[in-house]
C-alpha cells in the first residue's frame, strides 16, 4: 500500500480547519489530489512543486504533499519532519486525521531506523485506535511496536503485544511475527510450535514452510555439534593430573622436575574413580589429609 493511500481523508477533514480558510475548497481539494497522486509517479517534480505551495500559502495540504513526495523519495528523515510539522496544527480532536497523521509519522520513523520517536507515535496512535474500538487498525500498529520492543531486545514486550494482536485477529502473520520474537529470545520449541499451527491450518504457506526449513536445520546443526563435542570428551586421553590442576604448564609433575621422563602408561579409570583420584591428589597437596 502506497504512503498516500493511507491519507484519503486527509483534504476533506482539514478544508475545514482554519489553516485553510483562506483558500476555496474545490480549489485547495483538486490540488491536493493531483499533488498527491502526482508524487508517486514523480516525487522529485511532486517535492518541488509542493515545497512552492507550501511557501506561497503555509498551508497543511502542502505540507502534507511535500511528505509524501519525501517518502517516495526515501528521505524518511524528511518526511517525519513534515509530519511533525503537520502535527503541531493537527490535535487529537481531529480524529481520523490526527490518526493518519501519527500512524505514518510511526512508518516515517521506522523507516529512518529511528526508533524513540516512532514508539512514541506507535502508542498514541494504538490508545487513540482503542479508545475508539478501531481493532483492525490496531494489529498492524502492535506488530510494528513489538518489533521496535525485539530490536531492542525487550522480547517480553513485544510478546505482549503480539498476544495483544492475536486477541484482535488470529491469523498466521502474527502468528509468524510471535514465531521470529521466540526465535530471538532463543525459545525455538514455541517458536516451533507457532510455525507447525501456521502449516496445519494452510500447509502451503511458504513463509511458515521456509521458517521451519531454516528451524530444522538450525537444530539439526546444534544436535550435531554437541555430538561432536561429546564425542570428542570421550576420546581424550586420561592422565594423572586430569583434575588436579592447571592443564599444562600449572600443573606439578610427579617428580617436581620439568624434565622428568614419561610416566608409564595409566589403566583407563572411570569417571568416579577420576574423581575421587583428583579428590586425594588435592588433599594431599594441601594437607587436607592431616
Amino acid at each position: 500500500m502506497r504512503f498516500s493511500s493511507l491519507f484519503v481523508a486527509f483534504s476533506t477533514i482539514s478544508i475545514a480547519s482554519s489553516a485553510y480558510a483562506s483558500a476555496p475548497q474545490q480549489s485547495l481539494a483538486e490540488q491536493y489530489k493531483s499533488c498527491t497522486q502526482l508524487s508517486a509517479l514523480k516525487p522529485k517534480e511532486t517535492l518541488e512543486r509542493a515545497q512552492k505551495w507550501y511557501a506561497e500559502s503555509g498551508q497543511l495540504a502542502a505540507q502534507h504533499c511535500m511528505a509524501l513526495a519525501q517518502f517516495e523519495l526515501q528521505d524518511y528523515d524528511g518526511a517525519a519532519s513534515s509530519l511533525e510539522t503537520i502535527l503541531m496544527s493537527v490535535d487529537q480532536t481531529q480524529g481520523a486525521l490526527w490518526f493518519s497523521m501519527k500512524k505514518q509519522a510511526a512508518r516515517a520513523y521506522l523507516n529512518s531506523g529511528n526508533g524513540q520517536p516512532a514508539e512514541r507515535h506507535l502508542t498514541d496512535a494504538l490508545r487513540f485506535a482503542s479508545d475508539k474500538g478501531m481493532n483492525s487498525e490496531m494489529v498492524p500498529l502492535l506488530i510494528d511496536r513489538a518489533n521496535l520492543y525485539a530490536a531492542k531486545n525487550e522480547h517480553l514486550r513485544a510478546i505482549q503485544d503480539l498476544d495483544h494482536a492475536l486477541t484482535l485477529q488470529n491469523t498466521a502473520p502474527v502468528v509468524l511475527e510471535r514465531a521470529k520474537v521466540y526465535l530471538k529470545m532463543g525459545d525455538t520449541k514455541l517458536a516451533e510450535q507457532d510455525i507447525r499451527a501456521v502449516l496445519k491450518a494452510d500447509p502451503l504457506n511458504e513463509q511458515a514452510s521456509r521458517m521451519l526449513g531454516d528451524l530444522e536445520r538450525r537444530n539439526a546443526e546444534l544436535k550435531a555439534e554437541a555430538e561432536a563435542k561429546a564425542l570428542a570428551a570421550q576420546q581424550a586421553p586420561v592422565t594423572n593430573n586430569y583434575y588436579s590442576g592447571g592443564g599444562g604448564g600449572g600443573g606439578e609433575s610427579p617428580s617436581g622436575g620439568g624434565n622428568a621422563p614419561s610416566a608409564a602408561p595409566q589403566k583407563k579409570l572411570s569417571f568416579d574413580e577420576r574423581v575421587a583420584q583428583a579428590r586425594a591428589e588435592r588433599a594431599k597437596k594441601y594437607g587436607w589429609d592431616k
